[in-house]
């Protein structure tokens, strides 16, 4: 499995610090479609630094057995976020990704493990995945916040994933430029 890498907590966390305020007000929603609990947790994880980096951040958790009881809460949610990223082993067999895609209004990322990722991104997307993971030293391909460092990187992912490319720096600072309108 390949892994995100080059994206330390502390580079996360010098960026929030630069800048602490003018992340407010963006809605960023990360779907995780986990199979256990630890998975939930490092997905808590994940939703709380962005928290504490001024980011609003949701979680849905749905394991295995619960994702079609789940499903409106999941599509109110991706409704309600300018960017959402999917993160999950066994989305194709959920059923939820075309849910996601159809209701998709605005220009999001989607990451999962699955023979169909490259396409999926390109047609709901609109763009070619190259554009996405341009800086192939820092991320990797495909995803799963398996372990705390990846809990971190993929943090800073989402944040890439808001503006659609470039550096962590350049999408921090299209962030900032695209909030102030």
């Amino acid at each position: 499995m390949n892994r995100l890498a080059g994206i330390s907590y502390k580079q996360l966390a010098e960026l929030a610090e630069r800048y602490p305020d003018e992340n407010q007000g963006m809605s960023l929603v990360i779907v995780f479609i986990v199979p256990d609990e630890s998975a939930k947790k490092k997905a808590l994880s994940l939703c709380h630094f962005l928290d504490r980096q001024g980011i609003k951040a949701g979680l849905f958790f749905a394991g295995h057995q619960s994702v079609l009881s789940n499903r409106v809460e999941a599509l109110a949610r991706i409704r309600a976020a300018d960017s959402f990223v999917i993160v999950t082993k066994d989305l194709e067999e959920s059923g939820l990704f075309a849910h996601a895609a159809r209701c998709m209004e605005k220009q999001g990322l989607i990451i999962y493990e699955g023979a169909l990722t490259r396409k999926l991104i390109t047609c709901v997307t609109k763009m070619e995945i190259s554009s996405f993971f341009a800086e192939e030293s820092v991320f990797s391909y495909p995803v799963y916040a398996d372990t705390k460092n990846d809990i971190f990187c993929l943090a800073a992912l989402c944040l890439y994933a808001v503006h659609g490319g470039g550096t962590i720096l350049e999408a921090a600072d299209e962030i900032r430029k695209m909030l102030r309108n």
